[in-house]
């Protein structure tokens, strides 16, 4: 008995001729090659990072009386940066709102960072919440915002940021 005559003993199928075989195999290739030519043409884009800006605060061990405190990075308008004030800003540490990018605790003596996406919109605020803050308690960037913002925090014998 032939290798056919014994497959279909078993009830199998005859064995594929080798023509259908190869016609299989080359629309399953013509498949890929436009498969990939669709991809290519309206596939999944890749979107452009995002500019990363960061924000490093300097302090010293007497900053704040030696005590922590917060520091919010909030996007504004010049209008809003003016007439927030300290008690709204404070409200903004255990209420954020949309406005809030950023915020961390500096403890005194150690530098702080936080890098973030620079935002699409807005200008930045950055509020230093102190114990007993100084006229320089906020501070106003406008766009182009730069790579890197650097905070002084470090108190002169007055009690006054530098």
């Amino acid at each position: 008995m032939t290798h056919e005559g014994r497959r279909r003993e078993h009830g199998l199928r005859p064995a594929p001729t080798l023509r259908l075989a190869a016609l299989v195999v080359a629309i399953g290739i013509a498949g890929l090659v436009a498969g990939a030519a669709l991809a290519g043409c309206g596939g999944k884009q890749t979107a452009e990072p995002m500019p990363m800006l960061e924000i490093a605060i300097v302090s010293e061990d007497t900053t704040n009386s030696g005590r922590p405190f917060y520091v919010l990075v909030r996007t504004v308008t010049p209008e809003v940066f003016r007439e927030t004030t300290y008690q709204e800003a404070v409200g903004l540490v255990t209420a954020p709102d949309a406005s809030i990018v950023a915020n961390l605790v500096v403890f005194p003596g150690r530098d702080a960072a936080v890098t973030i996406e620079t935002p699409d919109a807005g200008d930045l605020a950055i509020y230093l919440m102190l114990t007993e803050p100084d006229s320089r308690w906020r501070r106003f960037f406008e766009r182009p915002l730069p790579e890197r913002i650097v905070i002084d925090a470090v108190q002169d014998s007055d009690g006054v940021i530098d």
